[in-house]
């Protein structure tokens, strides 16, 4: 009995081992294939299952870094067990705060206020007052103030019908800054 038991478990580690390889081999070849620019068959891979026993996350991650964010997005129903909220802030430091904002639709529990402050913050205002609509439970006088306050005064004057709950005098300020920087 004994010598059954062993037998099953070198088989049962065999397996595992080999199992372990082939997720190696392709984590691997995940790699190769970003890195040879190949995304489009990662994405393919991807939507075919054959990447089902790796981690998502980490290819997600893989992509971001190799500049390949906006691909990414495009397919983000793809990957399995993301972390959206990472993934959002990866993209934004990365330079891909349009591919978030125009897509936030596609990514799940985002806290939107963070996301736009984020956006702000990282230079990428223009994203957010083009894609005001998308943005849920936003604080639109909180936004506004945060545009004004880098500059970009001339994306808000530009969606002013967007922005919700906005008092008039804040309006007659905001048009006031656009109007003398369009002077100078």
């Amino acid at each position: 009995m004994n010598e059954n038991f062993s037998q099953n478990n070198i088989s049962n580690n065999i397996e595992t081992s080999k199992e372990e390889q082939q997720e190696f081999l392709s984590l691997q070849s995940v790699s190769d294939e970003i890195e040879k620019g190949n995304v489009s068959v990662v994405i393919e891979n991807l939507s075919e299952g054959k990447y089902n026993r790796l981690d998502h996350q980490d290819i997600a991650h893989r992509l971001i870094e190799k500049g390949c964010g906006e691909y990414l997005v495009k397919n983000l129903e793809k990957f399995q067990g993301l972390d959206h909220q990472d993934i959002a802030k990866r993209l934004i430091g990365r330079w891909f705060g349009d591919s978030v904002a125009s897509n936030l639709e596609k990514f799940q529990g985002l806290d939107h206020q963070n996301i736009a402050i984020r956006l702000i913050e990282k230079g990428d205002g223009k994203s957010v007052a083009n894609n005001l609509e998308k943005f849920q439970g936003l604080d639109h006088q909180d936004i506004a103030h945060r545009l004004i306050d880098r500059g970009y005064e001339s994306y808000i004057a530009q969606n002013l019908e967007k922005f919700q709950g906005l008092d008039h005098q804040d309006i007659a300020n905001l048009l006031k800054r656009v109007s003398d920087f369009l002077k100078s």
